[in-house]
């Protein structure tokens, strides 16, 4: 947790008032903070999110709400289903899914079943992207980035974080940044575009799959790109076991297997450079353990 954004929990009486008239105030706990909000569980069963930017709080509140609508019915997993959304205030007001972010469970995934997580995972992935992408033009933008630009920002996330990686990582690294970029996507899809295991909550005990959480930076993008944060944070074998269940739209799925393990090695430079803010340790240990199945000897 950093104390980056104002504490906005003296809020929540209120916003409490409006979900739950007449319920008594007994337990706020902050959770986190993403880079643009930051979230508490109330009354344990309560999940309230405060967008931070003022400019742009309304935009992203409504957009969110808009995808959520649209992609509960994908489920299952559970995604959140809003009880209360204040778009001028910044406010998303939810009901707590079950379960625990996989992140929090670093100890935890050895035993992780790849199997019965890629069936879920990839069934649900599949659904997601063969819905149509008309039903959320009205709430996610368009990124089509080409993997080139994927490189070039990825090199400025490594110049940033050297001194993070390990000396033994650096020449495969640099032999990835002498490759070219695999060819664009020939389709894209509605995406979550940012499926880091941060966001997949898992049952404690079993570890199976109960919910997928935060869907701020959906997009209707390369569906390569959901594919990729499951390689990243969880391997090669993780990504196998979800394109087992896995029907992608529009090319083989050689190539979505390509742009994912492409994705996958761009993005853990910038998860890196996250994990060296203040609180943020459990992404730094995870990027730093991927860095083994990402770049190996």
């Amino acid at each position: 947790m950093t104390d980056s954004f104002p504490d906005r929990s003296r809020e929540i009486p209120r916003v409490l008032a409006r979900v739950r008239p007449g319920h008594e105030l007994q337990s706020v706990v902050q959770l986190g903070e993403g880079t643009d909000h930051v979230a508490y569980e109330v009354n344990w069963d309560l999940i309230v999110r405060f967008v931070v930017d003022p400019t742009r709080r309304a935009e992203q509140v409504r957009a969110e709400a808009g995808v959520l609508d649209v992609v509960k019915t994908l489920a299952p997993p559970a995604v959140p289903d809003p009880l209360l959304v204040l778009p001028d205030d910044g406010i998303l007001v939810y009901g707590k899914i079950g379960g625990a972010p996989l992140l929090h469970r670093r100890e935890d995934l050895p035993r992780l079943d790849l199997a019965r997580f890629g069936a879920v995972i990839g069934q649900f992935l599949s659904r997601l992207h063969h819905a149509p992408a008309s039903d959320f033009e009205a709430f996610a933008s368009s990124d089509r980035r080409p993997p080139g630009e994927w490189l070039v920002e990825a090199r400025l996330n490594y110049d940033q974080v050297i001194d993070s990686v390990p000396a033994t990582r650096r020449a495969p690294i640099g032999a990835f940044f002498a490759q070219s970029p695999p060819g664009d996507p020939r389709s894209t899809a509605f995406c979550h575009n940012d499926l880091g295991i941060e966001h997949v909550l898992v049952d404690p005990a079993t570890l199976a799959v109960t919910g997928i959480i935060d869907w701020a930076d959906a997009a209707i993008t390369d569906p390569a790109c959901d594919l990729a944060l499951i390689y990243r944070d969880l391997g090669p074998a993780a990504l196998a076991g979800v394109l087992d269940h896995y029907a992608g739209p529009g090319e083989p799925v050689e190539h979505i297997h390509e742009r994912a393990a492409f994705y996958a090695r761009c993005s853990v430079f910038g998860d890196i450079a996250y994990g060296l803010l203040p609180g943020h340790d459990l992404y730094l240990a995870q990027s730093r353990a991927a860095l083994d199945w990402l770049f190996p000897l």
